[in-house]
C-alpha cells in the first residue's frame, strides 16, 4: 500500500515538473506574444512581454477568456500587469467580470465613458471591490513597460468624446469612441482599433 501511494505521489510530482518546465520553455521564452483569442463576438487580446508582463485588452463577450489565457499564461501567473477597456460595450467587458476573480489586476485603464448597463454596473462594483480606480485615458496618452513596450494612444481625444458622447455615456448601439491603441517593440508595430468608426480613425491619423 506503500508503494503504491509513493508512486503515485511521484508521478504527480514529476507530472507537475514536467508541465512547469515546458511552460516554462514555451511561455517564458523572452520572446512578444500576441495573442487574439477566439471569444467570438467582440475582442480580447493578451500582449505577453519578453519579461513575461501581461496586458489584457479587453475581455471578450462571456467566460471564454479564461479559456485563452488558460493557454497562453505559465499556471502558476495568476496577475496582469494591465488590463485596458477599449469601451463600454458588453461584448468587449463582460469576459473582464470573470478574468478578475481569476487573477489579480495592478492596474485598469479605459475612457472617460460609462454605460448605463446592468453588466457595466457590475464591473464598476467590481473594480471598486477590489479597490481598483480607473485610469481614464486619451489620444496622445503612453504607457512603456520596463522591458520597453510602448503602448499610444491614439484617439479618442476629450474633445472628440465630449463632442460624440454627450454627458459621457454611450450605449449598446453606439460605437463612436473606442480606443485606437498602437503598440511598438522596437520595429514591430501593431494597431488596435476596437469599435472604431471612421470619423475617429481619421482623428488618429
Amino acid at each position: 500500500m506503500f508503494k503504491k501511494i509513493f508512486f503515485f505521489a511521484a508521478f504527480i510530482v514529476f507530472g507537475l515538473l514536467g508541465i512547469t518546465i515546458y511552460q516554462k520553455l514555451t511561455l517564458d521564452d523572452g520572446r512578444l506574444h500576441l495573442i487574439f483569442c477566439d471569444v467570438g463576438q467582440g475582442d480580447a487580446i493578451l500582449i505577453r512581454t519578453t519579461r513575461s508582463l501581461d496586458i489584457l485588452v479587453d475581455g471578450g463577450p462571456d467566460e471564454r477568456v479564461l479559456n485563452c489565457l488558460g493557454k497562453h499564461l505559465p499556471f502558476w501567473d495568476r496577475k496582469l500587469e494591465m488590463v485596458i477597456l477599449t469601451h463600454p460595450h458588453a461584448d468587449h467587458f463582460t469576459g473582464l467580470l470573470t478574468a478578475f476573480k481569476r487573477y489579480s489586476v495592478l492596474s485598469f485603464v479605459t475612457e472617460k465613458l460609462i454605460n448605463q448597463s446592468v453588466g457595466f454596473s457590475q464591473l464598476l462594483k467590481e473594480l471598486k471591490t477590489r479597490k481598483l480606480t480607473p485610469q481614464n485615458i486619451y489620444g496622445g496618452d503612453r504607457f512603456t513597460t520596463k522591458d520597453g513596450l510602448i503602448v499610444q494612444i491614439l484617439a479618442p481625444s476629450q474633445s472628440f468624446l465630449e463632442t460624440t458622447s454627450p454627458g459621457g455615456e454611450i450605449g449598446e448601439s453606439s460605437e463612436f469612441a473606442s480606443l485606437v491603441i498602437l503598440v511598438s517593440f522596437g520595429e514591430f508595430d501593431f494597431l488596435l482599433t476596437g469599435d472604431s468608426q471612421v470619423e475617429e480613425l481619421k482623428e488618429a491619423t
